[in-house]
């Protein structure tokens, strides 16, 4: 499934599903067994994701008629990202991604990188989380959340000591995936092997890796052609290799698509312009 979108049908059952399998029966029990069967129930992925919603979005309600709070407010990651009812496991990727991270610069700017590109790539995937998020409530589903953690550690195992098996043990075995997706092959006898490898990788690849992947080039492309040319023309074409004749862009939304070919095909043709003179 390439989007997620309401169907109200399929949302008021999830709705139902959770009511019936918790209300009448928390209220019969202490808090901290409430939370732990009210997690038990939110926390499992479903196959239809507004019915997922539905399950979500009542436990969420039921968390708070209850007074239970599932997550302390953390100003960083409501700065950042502004989900309600954000998934705690989403902060717990933002500290780990930040630790990770820390002391690496961009090549090219300089700039701090946790903040600089992954948090931005993170944000891009979490308001077109939000835009297309089934809940009435605005409250995100698990697998919505789970987008946002790959997006966040989309570079941790590439760039730094964090194992994917460490990922599943704290994120699950989804956003293990996902991340082992994102992560560029090190194997190859050069470059331009290991870039190839690298792509048919992605184009194999889930939507969801997919769709991170997008907005992940997106912002790497920024600034890129004015800043160091000669790199844009091979990185640029590289890129336009990726998604031009292939399945990369198969299922990702309309809009996202455009905007790639648009930004990397003029990044491409800024780059080498710009090259020629030098």
């Amino acid at each position: 499934m390439s989007e997620l979108s309401l169907d109200a049908q399929e949302l008021n059952k999830g709705t139902l599903y959770a009511r019936e399998e918790l209300l009448g029966r928390v209220f019969k029990l202490d808090l901290d067994v409430a939370q732990g069967l009210i997690n038990r129930i939110e926390g499992k992925v479903y196959d239809n994701p507004s019915f997922e919603a539905g399950v979500h979005s009542y436990c969420h309600k039921l968390l708070g008629l209850l007074g239970i709070q599932n997550m302390v407010p953390r100003e960083d990651t409501q700065r950042d990202f502004g989900i309600a009812g954000m998934h705690v496991r989403l902060q717990a990727a933002y500290d780990l991604a930040k630790a990770a991270h820390t002391g690496q610069t961009r090549k090219v700017t300089g700039l701090d990188y946790f903040e600089h590109h992954v948090v931005q790539v993170a944000k891009a995937v979490s308001n077109y989380v939000m835009i297309h998020n089934p809940s009435v409530d605005q409250v995100i589903t698990v697998r919505q959340a789970n987008m946002v953690c790959a997006a966040l550690l989309h570079d941790v195992v590439e760039d730094t000591n964090v194992t994917l098996a460490q990922i599943e043990s704290e994120f699950g075995e989804q956003v293990a995936q996902w991340v082992d997706g994102l992560t560029h092959v090190t194997v190859g006898v050069n470059r331009a092997d290991r870039e190839y490898k690298t792509q048919q990788k992605l184009i194999a690849a889930a939507w969801e890796v997919r769709l991170i992947k997008c907005f992940d080039i997106m912002h790497n492309a920024k600034d890129l052609a004015q800043l160091d040319p000669n790199f844009g023309v091979v990185w640029f074409k590289e890129k336009l290799d990726l998604f031009e004749g292939t399945a990369f862009l198969e299922g990702i939304p309309p809009i996202v698509a455009e905007s790639l070919r648009t930004t990397v095909t003029l990044g491409y043709e800024l780059s080498q312009a710009l090259s020629a003179k030098k």
